[in-house]
């Protein structure tokens, strides 16, 4: 005899606590968003815009094009252990418009569900593209920990992040030994061994163990991405003639991103990466409104590319993949075992 079928959650009550979350994350946004505008004139905010050197924006911009690509590239090289057909510039589509659906949302959940309905159609397992996303988004966490550590270690002023940078290798330790140790054995647990989409990634996995070359290679452009990102912000702090030593927004930059990433805000992480560039400049001495105007722009320049690629590619993909985000979301019926 079966056992009886959970009752699936009533979708008044998934649109509550969809609504809740939602509203948590934008309340929190804007109230990050109002701590960096905190008695900040915007006139000197647009004066800080006028006297920004144009050249050193456009550096800055052409900086993230590359950072953009070893991100793609290192997709590219880990999915490429599964065989894959996908060429490097579908890759780059698809990883840029999933961040742009993210930023379009105050709760960026979306990352994961477009790339593998924008790949499924073209016969990626699903599996394959979480487990690739698990192993990226491990080696981001172990390479800002890394990158913020020797910024810690370099610049005195960033001596008060020290507990966090401990607090990330922490987790990157932590994240990295249950992603190679427990993932590959994820198709021999009960009850997720019967489901497809385990089986594939504890494939996938078991396959990056056997090509090191291949991950280190892929953690590389972790850091690679991470400096181009460094880089990118460097030279718009340039522009901007900052206080603050060009090492210093080398190190600040991808730490801004990173982290405002994971914080809850308002669409495009706005409030927490406003609040987290004033923050750390201030560290510096930079003034509020020079250092908001950087602030303002360095958002402009990291998140609208992604977001531009994501509304011209994403109605292009077609029907099917829209129909396999669709899918990837929508509750499944529980499997009735014998008893």
């Amino acid at each position: 005899m079966g056992r009886p079928r959970r009752a699936p959650v009533p979708w008044p009550l998934r649109l509550t606590l969809w609504a809740i979350g939602i509203s948590v994350s934008m309340a929190l946004g804007a109230f990050l968003l109002a701590l960096a505008l905190r008695e900040v004139p915007r006139s000197q905010v647009v004066d800080a815009w006028g006297r920004a050197s144009v050249p050193y924006l456009v550096g800055g911009f052409g900086a993230f094009l590359g950072a953009s690509l070893a991100r793609g590239v290192r997709w590219w090289v880990l999915l490429g252990v599964r065989g894959v057909s996908v060429g490097l510039p579908r890759l780059l589509l698809v990883e840029n418009t999933a961040l742009g659906v993210n930023n379009a949302l105050p709760l960026p959940i979306l990352d994961e569900a477009v790339r593998v309905g924008l790949l499924a159609p073209r016969g990626i397992p699903a599996g394959a593209v979480l487990a690739t996303m698990a192993t990226q988004r491990t080696f981001e966490l172990g390479g800002q920990a890394l990158l913020v550590g020797v910024g810690v270690v370099l610049l005195p002023p960033l001596r008060p992040l020290t507990p966090y940078v401990w607090g990330g290798i922490l987790g990157a330790a932590v994240a990295t030994l249950a992603l190679f140790l427990i993932g590959p054995r994820l198709g021999t647990i009960p009850l997720l061994g019967r489901l497809p989409l385990a089986r594939d990634f504890g494939r996938t996995v078991a396959m990056l163990r056997r090509v090191p070359l291949r991950v280190g290679a892929a953690f590389l452009l972790t850091l690679a991405y991470a400096l181009g990102i460094g880089v990118s912000g460097g030279l718009v702090a340039k522009a901007f003639a900052l206080s603050a030593p060009l090492l210093g927004t080398l190190f600040l930059t991808p730490i801004t991103l990173f982290t405002s990433r994971w914080i809850p805000g308002l669409p495009a992480s706005i409030g927490p990466f406003q609040f987290i560039a004033v923050t750390l400049l201030g560290l510096w001495g930079v003034e509020r409104p020079v250092a908001l105007g950087f602030a303002l722009v360095l958002h402009f320049l990291l998140f609208l590319p992604p977001t531009v690629v994501a509304a011209v590619y994403l109605p292009l993909a077609g029907y099917r993949s829209l129909r396999a985000v669709g899918d990837l979301l929508r509750p499944r019926p529980r499997l009735s075992l014998p008893g």
